[in-house]
């Protein structure tokens, strides 16, 4: 249920195509989401999703902007090559 709920707003976030690895912090209440199926437990998936995932889209989109065309690595030293 949770990889279909990060599928969903990874679309709805338009974030790029790409392996995305989402671990749980904490295990979600039994008592308060009785079922696996249920929709106020896809709901709460579905928010704190969105949350992580926004945050983490706000951090790297300026840093896409103030560098739009990344800096080279430089390449090896050529004077241990001798």
């Amino acid at each position: 249920m949770v990889k279909r709920q990060v599928y969903t707003v990874v679309s709805q976030l338009e974030l790029p195509v790409a392996a995305y690895l989402i671990r749980l912090r904490a295990e979600f209440s039994k008592t308060k989401f009785l079922s696996a199926t249920s929709p106020v437990l896809k709901r709460a998936v579905r928010d704190e999703l969105h949350l992580l995932l926004s945050t983490m889209l706000a951090w790297i989109q300026p840093t896409a902007i103030a560098h739009p065309h990344p800096t080279p690595m430089p390449g090896p030293s050529k004077q241990g090559l001798a």
